[in-house]
């Protein structure tokens, strides 16, 4: 059985466009997530993901989702103190706008796809916990 996720992107601050996603804008007649949903509903799980990158690399994406968050995360090894900030999407990665979006289940192949054509990587289990945390 395959694993499915729904990613969250990650970018570090070293990066010039670390806090918004490299994407086109959204068209004004791009697919809200009900409609992507009605697109994909018959087709087998493969056909379903490369819908979805698609979309995601023509720039349908919420609003909301170009842009990331900080996360500041500190912890104590051998006596010194030791801070990082990385940027997480708010959301897992979705298709539509921001009034009618679908988070998109997708594998982790094609996550990893889209995470590395976007310059960002996939959160370990500890950044996910962070995030969890802010």
């Amino acid at each position: 059985m395959k694993a499915l996720l729904q990613i969250i992107l990650i970018c570090f601050t070293g990066s010039a466009i670390a806090q918004t996603l490299s994407l086109p804008p959204r068209a004004t007649n791009a697919l809200t997530g009900d409609e992507f949903v009605q697109k994909i509903s018959a087709l087998d799980f493969t056909q379903c993901e490369q819908a979805a990158v698609n979309e995601i690399f023509a720039g349908n994406i919420p609003e909301f989702q170009r842009h990331f968050c900080p996360v500041n995360v500190t912890n104590v090894f051998d006596g010194k103190t030791n801070t990082a900030t990385f940027f997480a999407a708010p959301d897992y990665l979705a298709v539509g706008s921001d009034e009618n979006y679908f988070l998109t289940p997708i594998a982790p192949a094609t996550a990893q796809r889209i995470a590395d054509k976007l310059n960002c990587i996939l959160p370990t289990r500890k950044m996910v916990n962070e995030i969890y945390a802010a």
